[in-house]
């Protein structure tokens, strides 16, 4: 009996490890790569933030949609030497 209880502990912490350490694939253009990155990593590209999330999925942000409440007198456009947000073009308000 002690050896099925060591089992299964033994089962438990593997699984909780497993658990722990989820990870994200690269899968740019829909296809999988090798390369994968641990839970929090965040990566940014053309000014989007992609999060890696601990189920193994990615979750995105982009730039926010501004509105001018009356006219809009120009607009500043993305600078992707800038990092997120910094980078998301707007629109020049009156």
């Amino acid at each position: 009996m002690k050896i099925f209880a060591g089992f299964v502990v033994c089962l438990l912490i593997i699984f909780l490890w497993i658990e722990s350490d989820a990870s994200c694939f690269n899968t740019h253009d829909g296809k999988r790569s090798r390369k994968t990155f641990k839970t929090n990593y965040k990566l940014t590209d053309q000014c989007v933030e992609y999060t890696c999330n601990a189920n193994g999925e990615w979750s995105i942000k982009g730039c926010y949609e501004w509105v001018c409440k009356r006219r809009v007198i120009g607009y500043e456009t993305a600078n992707f030497s800038k990092p997120f947000p910094y980078c998301c073009g707007y629109p020049i308000c009156d």
